[in-house]
């Protein structure tokens, strides 16, 4: 790190500046929104991704990643689309098709 005394030739006090911190920095990476989910098998077993859609971000600016990361950066919103996926998943098992079956044949 270097430290910079100023470029005010002739000031009355040479003011240090740390521009390590003055540098501006990326700002912390928070979803928007998470738009799918993926399992995926490997001969090591399961692991899931999410594809998430980042604030401040254009909507084509999405990205797949590790549900990990995704508990590290959100939780809360990790949570919501799990019970919300749960939910919408048992509700496609159990739904009656046309005919007033739930999905069984007797053949």
């Amino acid at each position: 790190m270097y430290i910079f005394y100023g470029d005010n030739i002739g000031a009355d006090s040479e003011e240090e500046v740390d521009w390590q911190q003055a540098i501006p920095r990326k700002k912390k990476e928070k979803v928007a929104h998470i738009l799918d989910k993926k399992t995926i098998s490997t001969q090591q077993g399961e692991y899931c991704r999410y594809m998430v859609q980042w604030e401040g971000l254009e909507a084509t600016d999405i990205t797949w990643i590790k549900e990990g990361d995704l508990m590290k950066l959100d939780l809360v919103k990790w949570k919501q689309f799990e019970d919300n996926h749960l939910q919408e998943l048992r509700s496609f098992q159990t739904e009656e098709n046309d005919a007033g079956t739930s999905g069984e044949h007797n053949f």
